[in-house]
């Protein structure tokens, strides 16, 4: 017998036949606290079904009907009690304009209530979405500009606040159009007002907006080339009839498509080229065609040969040493997409479209690519790959692997994090997944909060003679009244096997050390589904086991080694 959420899998994907996919090997269990003016119980299938289908296994709760302002005052409240819960606030102006025939007296109402709901909202320490606002009861220049002027101050809020999420749900409404969007005979029946058009569009928007806060984060792209970076295939067809331009259908559809995989390079997304095809022939049409945007160059890794793809793919996600659920496979062949999944199961994939017109959304409709990061470090992801592929065949002329580290030249930095460094420790946090000994996510609001309660936090930048690795490292701190516990550290996975992360212990402790000789140091290790790698770490580092209980273990520092 089918759960509900797989019902309302089988119900939705009658009609919504989406081509992408996260074969999962299991889903994130998610709680969902929803807290409305409206009915909006009909939400619940379509956010399931996005939800499923992202690698989310959702537990949706519904509060009382329309007590969000007495729920958020009531400190015994389900949303001050469920920490881990994601507490939706979906507010509908129509129920305060339906009351009042004054449009004016009604937004001073909306204005007041928003103002108390988000006065409160910023006091919870916990994630919260919250939608901007809409109406219909009243079209007039005036009520618009009133409107505006409440949704500027939930912006400013969220803006301001990093638990704080937005829905645009103007946005939402902008898109599929104000006559698909209400349903009048349900808003009057049931303060029910969206048909079922837009709470499909609004759980998907939800589950992007999820996603980006809990999902892993996608780091690198992995695409084939015949009929999917262009029309056609350059074995069967030749260099002249492959279909790629700035202008006309359908050449101009992978244009754009490779545009925005241009623009998610720039923004720290890692291109990884796949295809069966003769090696040269394919760079050469490449580096060649003024309208092919992507050049040999511009992939980070590329596998051009007849083996299978599978191989290929899973050759290249060992090579770039990320998990395969940070990868998109892109490939305009079901058998391709469908042999890749079964030899890596939880890898995602796109199936491209057969219908060229459809191809530049895409990307967009993934719900993949949000939040992308705007620093450099980030940005610069294809040059470091290319950097070290110069690394791995410096490395092969070396029968010792020590004698190839003391090559490198490596130089490790090491300092107390300043306000310039706090997004990328935040985003270290929240990518991080194998050498990360307590999986502790911090956004921004959160690390400055560690860091003003008195704590410290430590980076580590590294570099060799090849170039730069950035800041790849990080230590979370605290005081005790004895000495230190140290909450956390984490490595990206570009550093490891250098014996960078044992002298970045060492040097911490010693750190320690230099501000209370006699400092008691403690540690901890959480055990997590991709973090077994570093179990043994403290103990094989001077540290005695002191404590084990469920998932968490504890040590303390053998200062006489």
């Amino acid at each position: 017998m089918l759960s509900m959420f797989e019902e309302s899998l089988v119900k939705i994907n009658t009609f919504n036949n989406s081509v992408i996919s996260s074969h999962s090997d299991s889903r994130i269990e998610l709680k969902i606290n929803m807290n409305r003016n409206a009915t909006i119980e009909g939400l619940q299938p379509y956010l399931c079904y996005y939800m499923l289908k992202t690698g989310f296994y959702p537990n949706i709760n519904f509060a009382t009907f329309n007590t969000v302002l007495e729920d958020l005052i009531n400190t015994n409240s389900p949303i001050h009690q469920d920490d881990d819960a994601i507490e939706l606030f979906f507010i509908d102006t129509n129920q305060f304009l339906m009351d009042n025939l004054n449009a004016e007296k009604a937004f001073k109402i909306i204005k007041e209530k928003v103002s108390l709901i988000l006065e409160n909202l910023i006091l919870i320490n916990k994630t919260i979405i919250l939608n901007k606002l809409v109406a219909f009861a009243f079209h007039t220049e005036k009520s618009t500009a009133e409107l505006d002027s409440i949704n500027k101050l939930i912006a400013q809020t969220a803006k301001e606040y990093k638990h704080i999420h937005l829905l645009d749900l103007p946005s939402i409404i902008e898109e599929i159009g104000t006559a698909k969007v209400y349903d009048k005979r349900f808003l009057f029946m049931a303060k029910s007002p969206f048909s079922s058009h837009a709470l499909n569009k609004i759980a998907f928007n939800l589950t992007r907006i999820i996603n980006n806060l809990n999902g892993q984060p996608i780091k690198a792209i992995i695409v084939d080339a015949d009929n999917t970076l262009w029309k056609g295939i350059l074995g069967e067809d030749g260099s002249d009839n492959l279909a790629i331009n700035q202008s006309q259908f359908p050449g101009n559809c992978y244009y754009e498509f490779q545009k925005q995989l241009i623009y998610l390079q720039s923004k720290g997304i890692i291109l990884c080229l796949v295809s069966k095809n003769n090696e040269n022939e394919l760079i050469e049409f490449m580096n060649s065609s003024k309208n092919c945007l992507l050049k040999e160059a511009s992939f980070a890794i590329h596998r051009i040969n007849w083996k299978r793809k599978s191989e290929n793919v899973l050759d290249i996600i060992q090579e770039l040493n990320i998990g395969k659920e940070s990868v998109i496979f892109i490939d305009d062949n079901p058998y391709e997409i469908e042999e890749v999944c079964t030899f890596i199961p939880g890898i995602n994939t796109i199936l491209l479209p057969s219908t060229p017109q459809e191809i530049p959304f895409i990307l967009k409709e993934s719900n993949l690519f949000n939040h992308l990061p705007e620093n450099q470090i980030d940005v610069d992801k294809t040059q470091q790959y290319q950097t070290q592929a110069t690394r791995n065949k410096f490395k092969s002329k070396f029968e010792s692997f020590d004698d190839y580290l003391k090559s490198l030249e490596i130089v490790s930095t090491i300092e107390i994090v300043k306000e310039e460094s706090y997004q990328r420790i935040a985003e270290l946090t929240q990518k991080t997944n194998q050498f990360n000994l307590s999986t502790i996510r911090l956004d921004e609001t959160k690390l400055i909060k560690f860091i003003t309660n008195g704590h410290l936090v430590l980076k580590l930048d590294v570099i060799d003679k090849f170039g730069e690795y950035g800041l790849t490292g990080a230590a979370f701190i605290r005081s005790t009244q004895d000495g230190f516990f140290i909450e956390n550290i984490l490595l990206s996975c570009r550093i490891l096997g250098k014996n960078i992360e044992q002298l970045f212990l060492k040097k911490i402790i010693s750190m320690l050390q230099e501000i209370k000789s006699d400092a008691i140091i403690e540690s901890q290790y959480i055990k997590s589904h991709k973090n077994s790698m570093t179990k043994i770490f403290y103990t094989d580092n001077n540290f005695k086991l002191i404590s084990e209980k469920d998932s968490i273990t504890k040590y303390l520092y053998n200062s006489k080694g």
